[in-house]
């Protein structure tokens, strides 16, 4: 039965980071496809500071709203809880996104990423 529980906890700790990569890659995508400037690395300082921002809030949203707790949960719970910490953190984000920009960018890329 031990050994069950066990399976069980590295279960849900790879299916949670498996989620988590997902979307910091879809993140990362969208955000190099519309909001890096042209003439630009995708790896200098600024990106890297936004998606290593992008990582640590969705891990910290998710943690509080129990995003990843998959099995104890119902799907619908799950779903939405995992829906709001994205439209908090995608918030978040593109506000930063603004202050990079030193304009207002477009909302549209942000929206879907949720």
């Amino acid at each position: 039965m031990k050994n069950y529980d066990k399976l069980i906890k590295i279960y849900k700790l790879i299916s949670g980071l498996i989620i988590l990569v997902v979307q910091a890659i879809v993140f990362i995508f969208i955000y190099i496809l519309y909001y890096k400037k042209t003439g630009q690395s995708a790896f200098n300082q600024k990106y890297l500071i936004t998606f290593s921002t992008y990582i640590c809030l969705l891990l910290i949203f998710s943690k509080v709203y129990d995003s990843y707790n998959i099995g104890q949960y119902k799907k619908t719970v799950l779903v939405y809880s995992q829906f709001l910490s994205n439209v908090i953190v995608n918030g978040l984000l593109y506000i930063l996104i603004c202050f990079h920009n030193i304009e207002f960018a477009t909302i549209y890329p942000i929206i879907a990423v949720i």
